[in-house]
């Protein structure tokens, strides 16, 4: 650590030897930067139709329509009757999805089944909705695990 060798009358400065500083600071160093968690990118999954794909024809009532309006609410239908359409706050959107998505017992496993229960939710935003109530949409659609559901802009 620190010496002084030899005392002649001169002043001279101690010699310390940092050797031992050094290798606890390179301890601590590769300490945290091992143990420090990295941020992992947070993204969702977005699955795109091919153009030119096949069509294939579906039952109206698989489909349930999300629009998403101005404050913070969202109005809902389900099939391609809008004029029975219900509004509600998007923080009461969730048993309303629950409710399209456990409708029938049979539920699709994904191979192709002709009697199962395949929902389909259709998200439009409309131009004066907030950007921040479409992701909450989306949340909840990862959440509650709905396999097919498209955003719709107009």
């Amino acid at each position: 650590m620190a010496e002084i060798t030899g005392f002649t009358g001169k002043r001279r400065s101690p010699r310390i030897d940092m050797t031992a500083m050094v290798d606890v600071a390179f301890l601590l160093l590769t300490f945290f930067v091992l143990t420090a968690a990295m941020s992992s990118s947070k993204m969702m999954r977005l699955t795109m139709a091919p153009k030119g794909g096949e069509k294939t024809p579906m039952s109206a009532n698989k489909i349930m329509t999300l629009r998403i309006c101005s404050n913070n609410e969202v109005e809902y239908f389900v099939g391609l009757d809008s004029l029975k359409k219900e509004r509600i706050s998007c923080q009461k959107v969730r048993p309303e999805i629950q409710k399209h998505l456990n409708k029938f017992a049979q539920i699709c496993d994904g191979t192709k089944q002709n009697d199962c229960w395949d929902p389909i939710f259709l998200i439009q935003p409309q131009t004066d909705s907030k950007y921040s109530t479409l992701v909450d949409v989306l949340d909840e659609m990862s959440i509650l695990g709905a396999k097919k559901y498209a955003v719709d802009y107009d």
